[in-house]
């Protein structure tokens, strides 16, 4: 779950039990053919918010008061109507035990106004308005 805190920092805390109902059924999401970025839609109480990370980036770690002792992840995460931000997830065992369907190349994903487009040179996703872009690749992350 993602949470906003007041000094505006973002904390990602993400524990997964082996006995959980599996996130693939409740969070769209998808993995590029590379296997190095998995995205998926985030569903809070009021809100979505469209997460991708990325396993293997050559860009800094972003510096948001994340502490992370174990493995941890860049991230961007986005919601409809804010933009999208730089995050670090903090990983205690396994992050993502389940598969997210892998989709190629040139292709298109979109789930409730949030759509994404998979090239070779990253994932690009935009927020149902449109009016939020960011595009995440091993090179670099742009945010707009």
């Amino acid at each position: 779950m993602i949470q906003r805190t007041k000094a505006s920092a973002w904390t990602v805390s993400l524990i997964f039990a082996l006995a959980a109902t599996p996130l693939a059924a409740e969070r769209p999401s998808f993995t590029t053919p590379s296997g190095n970025i998995t995205c998926f839609l985030e569903t809070g109480a009021s809100e979505l918010d469209m997460v991708c990370f990325i396993r293997d980036a050559g860009w800094e770690y972003p510096h948001d008061g994340a502490d992370c002792t174990d493995d941890r992840f860049r991230a961007v995460t986005m919601g409809d109507g804010w933009p999208p931000r730089a995050i670090t997830i903090c990983t205690t065992d396994v992050f993502w035990p389940y598969p997210s369907p892998q989709i190629s190349y040139g292709s298109m994903w979109s789930v409730d106004g949030f759509t994404c487009s998979v090239e070779t040179d990253g994932v690009r996703c935009a927020d149902p308005s449109e009016n939020h872009r960011f595009h995440i690749a091993q090179a670099a992350l742009n945010l707009r």
